[in-house]
């Protein structure tokens, strides 16, 4: 299939970060279509170690919420920095979490991948394993502009990945990476601008 080369660019380019959404659900029909594209990312070995978790409204959905902001908050007292505003933007993301239209979270999983007897190369594995996972998380928000909705990656659940497995009830060899909030853009998404190819290409 071929694409004239002005309207893909366009579309690359007019992909933003969304994060306020109309209450328009999301149909099972085009979560499937857009994680069954992002299920074609490359991926090292073709291992594709990618694993995805829709969490759906409902308890579910809420403890999952109130166990980020849990992590988040007891992370901000140990450091001394919760404070009454920030108190308010935690609660602010917990009902952004529970109200979003549709929420996926992004998981890895090494299980299938090669196993090394020295921490280089183990290392090294990790890291393609990591990689793929990001190239479907890239596809996944690739997929979401096609469809014309919106979507945000957050990487927060790094920072809360027991609670998540927990809240989720994801075996331990599920790690979770990342999540989406995704729905119907409430306004267009803002150009936060780019640095110049000057600043992150080097030309040898």
């Amino acid at each position: 299939m071929k694409l004239e080369s002005e309207d893909l660019y366009e579309f690359l380019l007019s992909r933003r970060s969304i994060r306020e959404f109309r209450d328009t659900p999301v149909s099972e029909a085009v979560l499937r279509r857009m994680l069954h594209a992002a299920c074609y990312a490359p991926s090292a070995h073709n291992r594709q170690p990618w694993r995805f978790v829709i969490v759906e409204w409902g308890e579910t959905r809420a403890e999952f919420a109130r166990a980020m902001s849990a992590r988040y908050r007891s992370d901000l007292s140990r450091d001394d920095n919760l404070t009454q505003q920030l108190e308010e933007r935690i609660r602010a993301r917990e009902t952004r979490l529970i109200e979003a239209p549709a929420l996926i979270v992004l998981c890895m999983t090494t299980k299938d991948m090669n196993t090394y007897p020295d921490d280089k190369r183990t290392q090294a594995e990790r890291s393609m394993t990591i990689q793929s996972v990001a190239l479907a998380g890239m596809q996944l928000l690739l997929a979401v502009h096609a469809e014309g909705l919106g979507a945000c990656w957050m990487g927060a659940p790094l920072f809360a990945q027991q609670e998540v497995r927990d809240s989720l009830q994801l075996e331990p060899a599920w790690e979770p990476q990342a999540m989406f909030l995704i729905g119907e853009p409430l306004a267009p998404g803002e150009d936060r601008g780019r640095r110049s190819l000057e600043e992150v290409v080097l030309w040898r």
